[in-house]
């Protein structure tokens, strides 16, 4: 089951570094818009492999856990509908949604906690930013409205 997951997490961190390739690394001689991102790119890449292979030798008499298994799946379409919606929504209104759901899931029977720290965390990520660094979220459907 590790093995999976970790087999799971390396597909999107190639998928990651190979979309961050696509970005300069360099611009006019200073850092450019890719620099970052396939910096981050190829670190997730070489930890998320030898996390596996460590796994694969490892595990061989590993017992599959599968205690956690729905939830785990749950998480993964949810991560998954996040990416989807985050450009077709907005930001902020899907981080809202991706949030409140999370917690739902890990933090069951607290509905008003949930509630408000769903839209707390998406309202401090705007001031943080829009406001302050003036980077700009998308604003998807709503573009016209904000």
């Amino acid at each position: 089951m590790k093995n999976i997951f970790t087999l799971f997490l390396l597909i999107v961190a190639c998928t990651y570094l190979s979309l961050a390739l696509s970005f300069p690394m360099f611009s006019k001689n200073i850092p450019g818009s890719g620099f970052l991102p396939q910096i981050i790119g190829v670190i997730l890449v070489l930890l998320t492999a030898f996390d596996l292979i460590k796994n694969f030798k490892s595990s061989k008499e590993e017992k599959v856990d599968t205690t956690y298994l729905k939830e785990m799946i749950f998480v993964i379409v949810l991560c998954t509908a996040y990416v989807v919606l985050f450009n077709i929504i907005g930001a902020i209104f899907s981080t809202v949604l991706f949030t409140v759901a999370i917690l739902f899931i890990f933090n069951k029977g607290k509905l008003k906690q949930n509630l408000t720290i769903g839209i707390s965390v998406p309202i401090i990520i705007f001031v943080l930013f829009e406001v302050l660094l003036k980077t700009g979220l998308p604003a998807g459907i709503f573009e016209n409205i904000f």
